[in-house]
C-alpha cells in the first residue's frame, strides 16, 4: 500500500511539472461585453497560446442576443478553435454555430452547425435543426456530410424525426 502511494505521488508530481512547463508563454485572453438598448447583449472572447513545441492554439467565442419589441428572443453563438503545429502545415480548425429563436407563444427554432476536419483531411459537417411548435411538438432534421479530401466521394445523410419518431 505504501509503494502504491509513493508511485501515485511520483506520477502526480511528474504530471504537474510537465503541465506547468507545456507553454512557451502565458495565454492571451480577451473578453468584451456590450449591452444593447433592446435588452440583449454581445460577448466576444478569444484566446491564444503557443506550446513549447511551437504549436499554436487559438479559440474564439461570440454570443449575440437580441430581444424584439414583442418579447421574442434570438441568440447566436459562434465558436472557432484551431490548432496549428509549427512548420508541419497540418493545422486543424473546428467551427460551431448555434442560432436560437424563441417566439412569445412558446414556439422555438434552433439550428446548430458543426464543421470539423480530421487529421486525414476528411471534412465533416453536421447541421441539426430543431423546431418546437406552440403545442409542444418537436421536429428535428439532421444532415451530416462527410467529404474525404481529394477522393470526390462526398456522402450526405439526412434524418427527420417528429416527437422522437423517425419519419425520413
Amino acid at each position: 500500500m505504501k509503494t502504491m502511494f509513493t508511485v501515485l505521488a511520483a506520477v502526480s508530481a511528474i504530471a504537474l511539472a510537465s503541465a506547468t512547463g507545456a507553454y512557451a508563454a502565458s495565454p492571451e485572453n480577451k473578453t468584451t461585453y456590450e449591452a444593447k438598448d433592446n435588452g440583449g447583449y454581445e460577448v466576444k472572447s478569444s484566446s491564444k497560446v503557443e506550446t513549447n513545441a511551437g504549436t499554436e492554439k487559438t479559440g474564439e467565442r461570440n454570443v449575440d442576443v437580441d430581444v424584439k419589441d414583442n418579447g421574442a428572443k434570438s441568440k447566436k453563438v459562434t465558436t472557432k478553435s484551431a490548432t496549428d503545429p509549427k512548420g508541419l502545415m497540418n493545422g486543424k480548425e473546428d467551427k460551431s454555430e448555434t442560432k436560437m429563436e424563441q417566439d412569445v407563444d412558446g414556439s422555438s427554432k434552433t439550428v446548430k452547425s458543426d464543421s470539423h476536419m480530421d487529421a486525414n483531411g476528411t471534412d465533416v459537417k453536421t447541421e441539426v435543426e430543431t423546431k418546437v411548435d406552440a403545442n409542444g411538438n418537436v421536429i428535428t432534421e439532421t444532415e451530416k456530410s462527410v467529404d474525404p479530401k481529394g477522393l470526390m466521394n462526398k456522402t450526405t445523410t439526412t434524418t427527420k424525426t417528429v416527437n422522437g419518431k423517425v419519419v425520413k
